[in-house]
C-alpha cells in the first residue's frame, strides 16, 4: 500500500480522472482510495511509484509519495469509489 499526495485534486471531477487513467495501471479502480480534504491518494496494490507519478503529472496534477501516512487516518473524510 502507498499512499500519495496528490497536487490540484480537489473535487469529485479529478478524482475520476485519477480513477480512468491509473486503474489500469494498478489492476482496477478498486485499488483505490482517495481523501479529498487531506489531498491524498492510496494504491491497494504493488506498483513503482515513478510510475504513479509520472501519469498524474501527464494530466495536469503532481504525485509525492506520503511518507506512509495512512490516507483515512481521521476517519470520515476518505472517499472510495
Amino acid at each position: 500500500m502507498l499512499t500519495f499526495r496528490i497536487g490540484g485534486m480537489d473535487c469529485a471531477e479529478e478524482v475520476a480522472v485519477l480513477k480512468r487513467e491509473l486503474g489500469p495501471l494498478v489492476g482496477g479502480e478498486e485499488r483505490l482510495t482517495f481523501d479529498l480534504m487531506n489531498g491524498t491518494m492510496t494504491v491497494l496494490a504493488p506498483v513503482d511509484p515513478e510510475k504513479i507519478i509520472a501519469r498524474v503529472a501527464k494530466m495536469g496534477m503532481s504525485a509525492a509519495l506520503a511518507g506512509g501516512e495512512p490516507a483515512d487516518e481521521h476517519g470520515g473524510g476518505s472517499w472510495r469509489g
